[in-house]
C-alpha cells in the first residue's frame, strides 16, 4: 500500500534552498537590467536629438518666411505670413490672387466665383 501511494504523487524539490551556503548568482539579471537601462538611455538621447533637429528646422523655415516677406514685399500687398504657413490649397490661392489683382484696379470682389474672376481680369487689364 505504501508503494502505491508513492507512485501517485509527484516528488518535487525546491528551486532555491534557503539553508544553502551556495552563493546566489544574479549575473544574468544584472546584465538584463543594464541592457534595459542602456536602451532607455539611447531612446531618450534619440528623442532629444529629434526634438533639437525639429526645432532647428522650424527656426530655419521661420527665417526663410521672414526673408520671403521682406524681399517680396508681401506686407505691402496685404498678404499675411499665416497664408504662407497654411497647407496648399489651389482654389484659395486663385481666389486670393484674383482678389489682390482686383483690389489694385478697384474694389475687391465680394463673391469670388468664376464669373467674378473673369470680371476682375477684364477690369485689371482695362485699368492698366
Amino acid at each position: 500500500m505504501l508503494l502505491q501511494q508513492s507512485r501517485n504523487q509527484v516528488v518535487g524539490h525546491a528551486r532555491n534552498i534557503e539553508d544553502s551556503v551556495r552563493r546566489v548568482d544574479e549575473k544574468r539579471k544584472k546584465q538584463r537590467e543594464s541592457r534595459k537601462e542602456k536602451k532607455e538611455k539611447e531612446k531618450r538621447q534619440k528623442e532629444a536629438e529629434l526634438k533639437r533637429l525639429k526645432n532647428l528646422k522650424k527656426q530655419e523655415l521661420h527665417e526663410r518666411l521672414t526673408k520671403i516677406t521682406e524681399i517680396g514685399g508681401l506686407k505691402e500687398l496685404g498678404i499675411d505670413e499665416r497664408f504662407l504657413e497654411e497647407d496648399w490649397d489651389p482654389e484659395k490661392h486663385e481666389v486670393r490672387r484674383w482678389l489682390l489683382r482686383c483690389g489694385a484696379g478697384g474694389e475687391p470682389c465680394a463673391d469670388p466665383g468664376p464669373v467674378c474672376i473673369c470680371v476682375c481680369v477684364c477690369v485689371c487689364v482695362d485699368s492698366n
